[in-house]
Formats: structure tokens, sequence, C-alpha cells
């Protein structure tokens, strides 16, 4: 981090210096902030520069000495290397009135003069501040918030993957092999939902997939109940629904897709029972149910793969 007092007149950076920091704290390692977990504490190196290059000061803080030490400085022009908690100090420093600048890491190693350590990377901060400088915007904390929603979406799919690959390589082991791919995975299901294969019990237990069904309301597509099971077939989806019914009410119609149980004759004979039609979306074309498709998959992707289930009552 690289820090200098504003000039009355503007800032020229091209005849400054500034203050330089070094995090070093309890944490991962990344980008320029080093986090060495045999710290107990996370401690800030600051140097500080002239305009003229001359040492001010040389200074190592802890966390709250460091916040105390922002607020007591007068307008200062900041530089830090870029990374994860540079955003949030940006942030911070601008709040009492200093002007930030955030440098990639690899353009701060050329100015590197001696060994590496936390003090001679502060200096090397405040010797990179300069006008040909690339600087990296600062990032609000909402622009933080959606990355860290990207990034947690990254990682769901990402164990989503290694699941599927665990359950196909664990079938492999009782002669049952399937393709690769989240596509492959009724395939799975089927294997389990099978009692004259050889898979012994416990595995099955553990491995078996459930399945969920939702009903949702059309008008203000407020979640009228689920249904979960290892099965879901005909016969199971035509006793939530007449559980629903008890207590909403019949509707005039029911939009559902093409899957083995809601174009089975006893869906069909049900439906015409209760004077109810079935309207079924077009082969292919899931966009016709969208918001249900998607109210399906913030269940699997946000609520279920966040835990790992022993028993479907747990579910």
């Amino acid at each position: 981090m690289g820090w200098m007092p504003l000039s009355p007149g503007g800032i020229a950076i091209c005849r400054t210096r500034g203050i330089g920091v070094e995090a070093v704290g309890e944490g991962i390692h990344g980008k320029g902030c080093h986090h060495r977990r045999r710290s107990g504490k996370n401690v800030f190196q600051v140097h500080g520069a002239a305009a003229d290059g001359s040492v001010l000061f040389r200074e190592k803080l802890s966390r709250p000495q460091f916040a105390r030490f922002i607020a007591d400085q007068p307008p200062f022009l900041v530089a830090m290397e870029a990374c994860a908690s540079a955003h949030h100090w940006a942030r911070e420093m601008a709040r009492h009135g200093h002007e930030v600048r955030l440098i990639a890491p690899h353009y701060v190693k050329p100015f590197l003069k001696r060994q590496k350590n936390d003090a001679a990377d502060a200096e090397a901060i405040t010797e990179a501040l300069r006008p040909a400088m690339r600087f990296v915007e600062p990032k609000s904390a909402d622009q933080q918030a959606r990355a860290v929603a990207f990034r947690t979406r990254e990682r769901l799919v990402k164990q989503r993957t290694e699941a599927v690959n665990a359950l196909r390589s664990h079938l492999d082991e009782f002669g049952h092999t399937t393709s690769e791919g989240i596509g492959h995975v009724p395939r799975l299901a089927k294997v389990f939902d099978d009692p004259e294969n050889d898979v012994p019990e416990l595995a099955r237990d553990i491995c078996r997939p459930f399945r969920l069904l939702n009903v949702l309301d059309d008008f203000n597509r407020e979640d009228l109940g689920s249904a979960i099971d290892f099965s879901l077939p005909a016969e199971r989806v035509v006793r939530a629904l007449n559980q629903i019914i008890e207590w909403r009410g019949a509707p005039r119609t029911i939009r559902i897709d093409n899957g083995p149980e809601y174009i089975s004759g006893t869906l069909m004979e049900w439906a015409e029972h209760k004077g109810i039609a079935l309207a079924h979306i077009q082969p292919g074309k899931p966009q016709q149910n969208a918001y249900v498709e998607r109210y399906n998959r913030t269940i699997r992707h946000e609520w279920l793969d966040l835990d790992i289930f022993e028993t479907i009552k747990a579910v």
C-alpha cells in the first residue's frame, strides 16, 4: 500500500511517493496481501515517503492500530496492491477523505529493490505510484457481493460434478457403467431403483438419488406444496395433488412437462375424474414452464446442494 499527502493544487503523482503497507495475518495467501497462519494477529507494514522520495516513516501496525492510523491522518494519496481485502480498505480510506490507488501485484514486483519481505514490498508499492501506472478500480460492496454469488455458484456446480463422478465410480465397482455428464444421472437412478441388481443395500441407501415435485400457483407463483421421495410415480403425484386440492380447491388447468409420470394413464384418468385439464408443454421447450424450472433450479442449487443428506426424511 502506498500513501502520500494530497497537494493543495491537486496531485502530481510524477513528483510524489507515498506510504506502503503490507498486510500480514491469518487467512488465505493471495495477491499481494501476505496472510501467514503462524501469525496470531493481522499486521500492516506501513511505508511513508515525501514528495521528493525521502522516507517519512516505517511502521508495523496491528489491525486496530491501522484503522486508527488512517482515521487520524490528513488526506493522503494511498496506493495498495489489489487483493481481496484491498477493496474493503479502499472504501474505508475513501470514507476518511483519502484518495486510493490499487495496483496489480505483477506491476509492483519490478520495483522491489532487495530481498522480498513486508517492509520491502511496502516500499516497492510507493515506488510503483507513478503516472504511467495502470490502476485497478476499487470495487463497491455490492460488486463484491455479486462476485461472491458468482463464485459460490461456481463452487456448487463443481461440487455437483464431483458428486456425480463419485457416484459413477461407485457403481462401476459393481459392474454398472454410464457415460460422463450430468445428463446421464437418470440412468444412475434407475440402477438404484432396480431391486433385482446386485448393488448391496448399504451402498444403495448411501448413493441413491431422490426426486422432488414442486407445485406452484400460476397466478401468484406461490409454492403450494412439495413431494420428496426416491421415486415419484404417477400414483405418488396424484396423492400429492389431492392433498393440495383438499385445502386449496381444484384448479381448472395444470401445466406440466412430458415426464413419464405426467403422461401416464393414471394421471390422465385422475384429471378427467376431477374435471381438470392437463396442459403439457411442447417437448424440448422448457421455457413454456420457465418460472417453474427456475424455481426448481433454485431449490436444487441454493438449498439442497448445500447439505449432504443421509435419509429421505432429512431431505
